[in-house]
């Protein structure tokens, strides 16, 4: 694994990078004053500060990718390969929070958390590393705060980038994925439980 490396944000208008020495980052998340990112290739979770204060939060012998906090303040971390949704506890302990394995065949990918814990998790829905099968719709999975999965959408083209839509309370009412596979924006109601 490279070194991390990073410097003081003294920006003066103009955009400059916080943290280098990452192999592909991704998920990048904003939580307590810190940018939180997944390093797919580098196999590890982190966090840096405004200061350049960087800290590695989790390393995977897997390719870690989405992330989202439980409403107790655990993090959770796909991890990609292995398909399953990961647990770490404010004491850094890992757990499995849900094995995604009996509902997708190819890796895992990004993730949203809803304020109430009710994740949602893309998949590729083919090889895409090996280039070995034929593209294939995926679907887009709903993981309850208890890590109960069930399938919340189907035939998408590699689900991958979501945010939500507020309603009129300001709870979040639509679920905006990107497929990146077809280079459209799919929305969907979201109903009681996700």
């Amino acid at each position: 694994m490279g070194s991390l490396n990073s410097s003081p944000l003294d920006v003066g208008g103009l955009a400059v990078a916080l943290i280098d020495g990452l192999a592909f980052p991704e998920a990048p998340r904003w939580r307590a004053d810190r940018l939180w990112y997944s390093d797919i290739f580098g196999g590890r979770v982190g966090h840096v500060g405004l200061d350049g204060s960087p800290a590695t939060v989790l390393e995977l012998d897997d390719h870690p990718s989405g992330l989202g906090w439980l409403p107790d303040g655990d993090l959770i971390v796909v991890s990609m390969q292995r398909r399953l949704l990961l647990r770490v506890d404010a004491d850094g302990r890992t757990n499995v929070h849900a094995d995604l394995t009996p509902h997708i065949t190819w890796p895992a990918n990004d993730l949203l958390v809803l304020p109430d814990g009710v994740a949602y998790v893309g998949h590729f829905g083919f090889d895409r590393q090996h280039g070995t099968t034929p593209r294939a719709p995926a679907s887009l999975l709903c993981v309850e705060p208890d890590g109960t999965v069930r399938t919340a959408a189907s035939d998408l083209e590699f689900p991958n980038g979501m945010a939500t839509r507020q309603g009129p309370e300001g709870e979040p009412s639509v679920l905006v994925v990107a497929e990146s596979g077809a280079g459209r924006i799919t929305e969907f109601d979201i109903g009681p439980g996700g």
